[in-house]
């Protein structure tokens, strides 16, 4: 619990820079396929046409 809270201190204090990525309170990576610009794309493509489809009247 002291971690996180320190982990998340540290955001609202704006001792990390924006657009970072973090594991508790050290810098990390995000899954490899976050990186991957197909996927990226598939992922938005699947994201829009399930948001369409559950506003569609």
């Amino acid at each position: 619990m002291r971690e996180g809270g320190d982990a998340t201190l540290r955001l609202i204090d704006g001792k990390v820079p924006s657009g970072t990525y973090h594991v508790g309170a050290s810098e990390g990576r995000a899954d490899p396929q976050a990186y991957d610009r197909e996927a990226r794309a598939r992922l938005r493509e699947l994201s829009d046409r399930l948001v369409r489809e559950a506003l569609a009247p």
